[in-house]
């Protein structure tokens, strides 16, 4: 079984020790290879892969767009519709591509986990960012059963458009809001001042904060320092740091009382669901990670 990663750039990934250990765990002979591919070469890259035997693969940054766009709308699981990218795709036995987003499962995965048994109850969600992983972590927090999800980008008209788009494909798959769901549509905050901002029980960031970027910015910085809310305060991190430290969200909303929980979890969770879409079979979580965090310490000790 051949397997890969599309991506550009992609040289970091812990996806092959990921999933080279599920190969091993369930003594399936295959590989799992990085293909570092420029976006005007992509469609092209592709085919060449097919035609090569390729049985599925990843897709991340900035292909997970134009993966999708390969796939037939019957081809594409509920959850790739729904986000609106898709980041696995399996190839049939008729050479057809199939398309499915695990971002969206491993999000809430980890978010139940690190929640640990969490009501939300009148609860707020806070979404920081307005790109593809904010999509996924939106969409994650209203069927997780936050009764109100905000967005904060640096630019409302960001958050704004994410939030419709939200809605309109909750609709287009009959995803009602209701009770038990959602009591409200996700909505953008203009600002920090608004007073919605101060009562978040859970803040997650899709930023490039601490990935590209270390300095915190003046929109994010005092959302912590703000927050009001009595009930116990979550901060989830889409982000990792190589070395395992914690982010620079991490920190400042550690020393703000929050609980706090880096990105490597949800990394682990949609490895996890890309290798059952390809294989029927979902690897054990701790397998993953350990496998994760050996491939970190080596490259570690490597630098």
């Amino acid at each position: 079984m051949r397997l890969g990663l599309l991506g550009h750039p992609v040289k970091h990934s812990l996806s092959p020790p990921m999933h080279r250990a599920a190969f091993l765990f369930f003594g399936i002979e295959g590989t799992y290879d990085l293909f570092d591919i420029e976006p005007q070469e992509f469609e092209s890259r592709v085919s060449n892969l097919i035609a090569a035997g390729i049985s599925g693969f990843n897709a991340t940054i900035p292909h997970k767009g134009a993966a999708l766009q390969l796939c037939t709308e019957q081809n594409r699981s509920l959850e790739a519709r729904l986000v609106g990218v898709a980041n696995t795709i399996r190839v049939d036995s008729a050479g057809e591509l199939h398309a499915h987003n695990t971002d969206l499962t491993g999000f809430m995965n980890a978010l139940r986990e690190f929640e640990g048994g969490v009501t939300h109850s009148s609860s707020l969600a806070i979404i920081l960012g307005a790109g593809g992983a904010a999509r996924a972590c939106i969409l994650g927090a209203i069927l997780a059963g936050y009764q109100r999800v905000c967005v904060i980008a640096r630019r409302f008209e960001q958050s704004e458009a994410i939030c419709q788009e939200i809605q309109q494909s909750l609709k287009a798959e009959g995803i009602e809001y209701h009770a038990g769901l959602s009591a409200a549509a996700p909505a953008a905050l203009k600002s920090l001042d608004d007073s919605k901002s101060k009562e978040a029980c859970l803040i997650v960031n899709c930023t490039p904060v601490g990935l590209t970027q270390d300095t915190v910015p003046e929109f994010i910085e005092p959302l912590f320092r703000r927050n009001q809310s009595s009930s116990r305060k979550l901060f989830f991190d889409t982000v990792y740091k190589p070395d395992l430290e914690e982010t620079p969200l991490m920190r400042l909303a550690g020393q703000n009382d929050y609980f706090v929980c880096d990105g490597l979890a949800m990394l682990v969770e949609q490895a996890a669901y890309a290798f059952q879409f390809w294989t029927g079979r979902l690897p054990p979580h701790d397998l993953l990670l350990s496998a994760a965090k050996s491939s970190l310490q080596a490259n570690s000790l490597n630098n």
